[in-house]
């Protein structure tokens, strides 16, 4: 799921909630949690900072669901 995606991709980077949340610029670190809880889902823009800041890619975030269907 996207949430677990979101937080194994900043772990891999070294960010805790906060330090993303100041990279993205307009978020809080509640904001990340949310999303990280799948509580709610970044808007498009935020989504393509989350990419770019995270050094990461769409297909990164649905790798595992791609895969379910792919098998």
């Amino acid at each position: 799921a996207f949430k677990d995606r979101l937080k194994e991709a900043r772990e891999q980077a070294v960010l805790n909630q906060t330090e993303l949340a100041e990279l993205l610029g307009n978020v809080t670190n509640k904001t990340i949690s949310s999303y990280e809880n799948g509580n709610s889902f970044p808007k498009t823009d935020i989504l393509y900072k989350i990419f770019d800041v995270l050094h990461t890619t769409p297909k990164f975030f649905c790798f595992q669901v791609c895969c379910k269907y792919t098998k």
